[in-house]
């Protein structure tokens, strides 16, 4: 099982001494953006996936500004599946603010994968189900290698179904990244950055990211221990 999920980075920028609109930062890779838990801000969203139950730190994206998690939900997916971290039949667990109908189906017949976005309130499982249409290249295959493919749909929609339904029984493992971005961001320095480019930051989120690794690996790997590294 692979969880997903964004936080935003703040570049150390004050912008109440002099005020920034949308124009100023036309051609930064620095803009305003909006967070639930931070309100308005100036800087990148990162986007991080580790492993569970290890929370092995797999993979992170950073992207210009704070574009809404729904919208690049295909891009982190694809770039996760190139780089073989998620694969076929993988599950991936994300929360809310990925939710679309249009990644149900997409996560399960264009990659294959269980996806896991935690539902809204209004959600109902018939719709995903009713909008599942195979292509016609599908069929374009050897009657063995058409089986198999409908097998392993059958399977990642049976897996889908269980958990879909069940989704709040994952939320204490999906709050579990939370917990490493608290480390990533706090502990080692992530909170404001005095970096302005894509590269510089991609750079130094690296360095977080590797931080986290070695301390899972030293044995914070639990909810209480993270908590407790993230207070430092």
């Amino acid at each position: 099982m692979i969880i997903g999920d964004t936080t935003n980075l703040t570049v150390n920028i004050n912008w109440f001494k002099k005020k920034y609109t949308k124009a100023d930062l036309k051609d930064k890779d620095y803009k305003w953006a909006y967070s639930k838990s931070k309100g308005y801000y100036i800087g990148m969203k990162l986007v991080f996936a580790i492993e569970y139950p290890s929370l092995k730190p797999l993979a992170f994206l950073v992207f210009p500004g704070g574009p809404s998690d729904s919208k690049i939900f295909d891009e982190i997916v694809t770039e996760l599946m190139r780089r073989k971290i998620l694969r076929k039949c993988d599950t991936l667990v994300l929360d809310k603010g990925f939710y679309a109908y249009r990644h149900y189906i997409e996560g399960l017949i264009e990659y294959g994968i269980v996806p896991l976005v935690f539902p809204r309130i209004n959600f109902k499982l018939e719709k995903v189900l009713n909008h599942i249409q195979l292509p016609l290249d599908f069929f374009n295959d050897k009657p063995s290698r058409v089986k198999e493919k409908i097998q392993h749909l059958e399977s990642i929609l049976a897996e889908f179904k269980h958990y879909i339904l069940k989704w709040k029984q994952l939320k204490p493992k999906r709050s579990l990244i939370e917990d490493v971005f608290k480390v990533i961001k706090g502990t080692f320095s992530l909170a404001k950055i005095h970096r302005f480019t894509l590269a510089s930051v991609t750079k130094i989120a690296s360095l977080g990211v590797v931080l986290a690794a070695i301390s899972v690996s030293l044995g914070f790997g639990n909810k209480e221990s993270l908590q407790k590294l993230a207070e430092w």
